[in-house]
């Protein structure tokens, strides 16, 4: 079967008095889209500071996926990113200001998700459209 072949949309919104920040976990998709919507400021300056986006393994695929060091990406208005859904991460606090997101979770039909590469490379090499 197909790797992709539904999606399921929602936004997220952090601010303060509200939600700061996300704890780390894992996706129920086997890619998901981040897409940072702002707000920007009238010069063009995101609307929020802090909230990067901190990396770590992929579950499943990483013996220690959990222990790896945290890599940083500040997530700017405009930016999308595309992550394996396995792939542990968090978004950090805001300090200030409001930042909302566009989050796409990609799976198969029926939620279906696969949390492994094949075993065999060629395996699935006819699954793709």
């Amino acid at each position: 079967p197909p790797q992709v072949e539904e999606c399921y949309g929602f936004s997220v919104r952090y601010e303060q008095g509200g939600d700061l920040e996300l704890k780390e976990h894992a996706d129920a998709a086997c890619a998901t889209l981040n897409v940072c919507l702002g707000p920007t400021t009238a010069n063009g300056v995101a609307g929020f500071e802090g909230g990067e986006l901190l990396f770590r393994g992929v579950r499943f695929q990483d013996a220690d996926a959990g222990e790896r060091a945290q890599k940083s990406i500040v997530h700017a208005p405009g930016v999308a990113l595309i992550h394996l859904g396995q792939h542990l991460h968090q978004a950090a606090p805001i300090t200030g200001g409001i930042r909302e997101n566009l989050i796409l979770w990609m799976h198969g039909a029926g939620g279906w998700v696969r949390i492994r590469p094949y075993d065999d490379p060629v395996q699935g090499a006819g699954d793709l459209r």
